[in-house]
């Protein structure tokens, strides 16, 4: 009887072999998952520096005030294109694939008008944005903007009238959504689209001239990218 009990209590040779290969698939199924989803998502990486060209909207409205006479109306320029350099850097933390991002950005803008009309304004803008990984070399961004510069506002007399210049200041602000293909771990490129709205208060020569913009924006830059390799890892 007690050699009976006890040999109840012991497994038999092909339920240990069972309970053995069960526990190796169960093991290599959790690394194979686990790779799996590795390779689906990657790590947020944004330390960045960007540079490119950006088209900007070229209708605006404004508002003439000269020796207390007022005139009002909207008009267009023939064009209107910038140049931006920004830099940013993500809250990013081990594993994960998003984050938020905060960064700052200088940039120029130029408009052409009629027979020697110019516009042009510098900008510094901050940067509060949130960003996704689809892996390794696919990003997308969106990133609200505001803004604080200085315009110059060009008016040629064209032989009628004396000419004009008139300066003040400009505040613009806006949101982009884009896309970040990389070259390399320190190299990619980036592509936005977004709408930016602009008022700017100028003052000179005698008149006073308030002019407001509204309109979509593009962007085509280059990105350099510090470190290149997640948190983790660095």
């Amino acid at each position: 009887m007690n050699t009976c009990a006890y040999s109840l209590r012991q497994p038999s040779a092909p339920s240990a072999a069972r309970k053995r290969l069960a526990q190796q698939w169960t093991v290599t199924s959790l690394i194979f998952v686990g790779g799996s989803l590795s390779a689906m998502a990657s790590e947020l990486v944004m330390t960045d520096v960007k540079l490119g060209i950006d088209s900007l909207p070229t209708s605006f409205d404004y508002t003439i005030r000269d020796a207390g006479n007022t005139r009002s109306g909207s008009s267009e320029f023939d064009l209107g294109f910038g140049l931006g350099a920004r830099a940013v850097y993500a809250f990013s933390s081990p594993g994960s694939n998003s984050a938020f991002f905060v960064g700052g950005e200088l940039a120029l803008g130029a408009y052409r008008y009629g027979q020697g009309g110019t516009y042009g304004i510098g900008m510094a803008r901050a940067i509060v944005g949130y960003g996704y990984a689809f892996n390794d070399q696919w990003t997308a961004e969106i990133a609200p903007w505001y803004g604080y510069g200085q315009g110059q506002l060009h008016i040629p007399g064209s032989g009628v009238s004396a000419d004009y210049t008139v300066n003040g200041s400009v505040i613009d602000y806006g949101a982009r959504l884009g896309m970040t293909y990389a070259l390399s771990n320190a190299w990619l490129i980036n592509a936005h689209v977004g709408w930016m709205v602009s008022s700017a208060d100028l003052q000179g020569d005698g008149l006073e001239i308030e002019l407001t913009q509204s309109g979509p924006t593009v962007f085509l830059g280059f990105i350099y990218r510090f470190g290149g390799a997640p948190p983790s890892i660095r």
